[in-house]
């Protein structure tokens, strides 16, 4: 009995980024080459039902047929390796294994050569295939590959001598440069607390990062510097970090954050933009005849320094009791929010 490889439990979507140095147009004849040692029709393009297969239905026993490109140019600017996706429908004999498995008996081999076909290599070993039920359609992308300009690819079909099934019906083959994003971005989220806009995000790796640039608005569109944060360089390890923004100016209702992140070579990516909103908001301070004490519009913590930016007086509420502070300027700070008040 041949290894098997689950074609039920590992059909995958994925998300592909980068050059596409080669693709199948839909509906359209990719000229392959087709070859047969076995039984039956062989794999092919299929005029009658606009697909790679055997036929548009079913297959026989005692199959052996290839299914080969011709040497494609799949180098890339901007990657080391190459990642090969096709969509795959149909079915072929298999049977549970009683564990959640399956034993399979027919099989469809993916391989490539490097070498203008000299030698071959099997994407997941010897022997290994795909088998099962594909269902009505799914993207298949195979494990990522050197890029090269002498790039073949072939599919295999075999069947044994009993018991045969739908088949699998192949379109939509494409090859994408495997570009590495230099950053994974887990989240970048921002709160106040305490009239100060902590900032924090997290990456699930790194590569080649040198810094992160946080930017600040109070529009949404102009943004200003506030920060530079050193990145972990490169790394596979869950990263966190953490800023604390306290100079932004309490007169907005709104406070924008904008993440950058920079590498080594000087490349750069954006993030997403996200917004915070300032508790504190816009408050002013008066006082009242015959009383020398300083009054503020609502209730806050508040924190009073001298003009050596020493603190002076600290509490929380709307009233700051002057008796024990001496007269002269100070600067009053609500959150991040400053004012100059005199102390009579």
């Amino acid at each position: 009995m041949k290894s098997i490889f689950l074609a039920l439990t590992l059909l995958l979507s994925f998300s592909l980024f980068g050059q596409l140095p080669y693709s199948w147009s839909p509906g359209v004849d990719p000229g392959w080459t087709s070859s047969n040692s076995g039984n039956g029709p062989s794999l092919d393009w299929q005029n009658g039902c606009n697909v790679v297969a055997v036929n548009c239905g079913g297959y026989s026993n005692n199959q052996n047929t290839s299914y080969t490109s011709p040497v494609i140019d799949a180098s890339c600017n901007n990657a080391s390796t190459i990642l090969i996706s096709f969509n795959i429908s149909g079915q072929a004999e298999a049977y549970p294994d009683g564990s959640g498995g399956l034993i399979g008996y027919d099989f469809l081999f993916m391989e490539y050569s490097t070498d203008g076909g000299g030698t071959w290599t099997n994407f997941y070993g010897p022997n290994m295939g795909l088998t099962g039920n594909a269902g009505a359609g799914a993207t298949w992308t195979l494990p990522p590959i050197p890029a090269t300009n002498n790039l073949m690819f072939r599919f295999t079909f075999d069947s044994d001598f009993i018991v045969t099934s739908s088949g699998y019906q192949i379109t939509d083959l494409q090859i994408i440069c495997n570009v590495q994003l230099p950053v994974e971005l887990t989240f970048f989220d921002g709160e106040q607390i305490d009239g100060k806009n902590v900032l924090e995000w997290e990456t699930a790796s790194e590569i080649n990062s040198d810094y992160f640039e946080l930017e600040r608005s109070y529009d949404g569109y102009y943004f200003e510097h506030v920060a530079t944060v050193d990145a972990n360089g490169t790394t596979n390890q869950v990263s966190r970090y953490k800023y604390v923004d306290e100079d932004f100016t309490g007169a907005y209702d709104v406070i924008y954050y904008n993440l950058k992140q920079f590498d080594f070579n000087g490349d750069s990516e954006e993030f997403n933009i996200i917004s915070i909103e300032n508790e504190v908001g816009i408050f002013y301070v008066y006082s009242k005849q015959g009383d020398e004490n300083i009054y503020i519009s609502d209730s806050y913590k508040f924190e009073l320094y001298n003009m050596m930016g020493q603190l002076v007086f600290s509490g929380e509420g709307n009233v700051i009791v002057t008796d024990s502070i001496q007269t002269g300027m100070y600067i009053l700070k609500v959150g991040s929010y400053k004012q100059k008040v005199f102390v009579r």
